[in-house]
This record gives structure tokens, C-alpha cells and sequence, in this order.
């Protein structure tokens, strides 16, 4: 039980952690931080009911063929 209860907060702040990076990285376009989000927004999937509804609407705005385009390298 101790490990429960240690181990979920560093996952949370972990993901958190990651989720915030990427979202930096995604407002100066950086390619690397539109897997990264995606990846988080997978993950995100199972947390039902809220958590499933953010990661389905990100990872449908990030796959969409504008935003690839609008993240490539030039």
C-alpha cells in the first residue's frame, strides 16, 4: 500500500510534467512536441470519462493533415 502511495503521485507529476513541456514546445512548433502530446493524449485516454474526451479531441486535432503540415520543418 506504502508503494501505492508513492509511486501514483510521481506517475501524475510525471505525466503533468510531460503534458506542460510538450504544450510549450507546441506553442513554438517544435515537431518533437506534437508526438510528445500525443503520446501524453494516448495515455490520457484512460482516464474515463473526462480524460478519454481530452486525449480523443487531442489526438484528433494533432493527427489532422493541417496541423502535420503546420508542424513540419521548412
Amino acid at each position: 500500500m506504502k508503494l501505492l502511495s508513492i509511486s501514483l503521485p510521481l506517475l501524475i507529476g510525471f505525466l503533468s510534467t510531460l503534458g506542460l513541456v510538450g504544450g510549450i514546445g507546441l506553442f513554438t512548433y517544435q515537431p518533437w512536441a506534437r508526438y510528445l502530446v500525443i503520446v501524453v493524449a494516448a495515455l490520457g485516454c484512460l482516464n474515463i470519462p473526462i480524460g478519454t474526451l481530452k486525449g480523443v479531441y487531442t489526438l484528433w486535432v494533432l493527427l489532422q493533415d493541417e496541423t502535420v503540415k503546420l508542424f513540419e520543418k521548412k
